[in-house]
């Protein structure tokens, strides 16, 4: 898959999945978040677990 045919697959949630996610990923996906882009650093953001 490319660049635009994975920015073109997208779909609507309608039902979520009640599994939990294990510690290790969540702490991973966390840690993205936390190091992911904003302009310049000024853009707050918020993490809802």
């Amino acid at each position: 898959m490319n660049y635009l045919d994975a920015l073109n697959w997208r779909y609507s949630v309608k039902k979520f999945d009640g599994n939990k996610i294990p510690p290790d990923k969540l702490t991973s996906i966390l840690e993205a978040g936390r190091l992911s882009v904003s302009s310049l650093g000024l853009q707050p953001y918020h993490l809802l677990v």
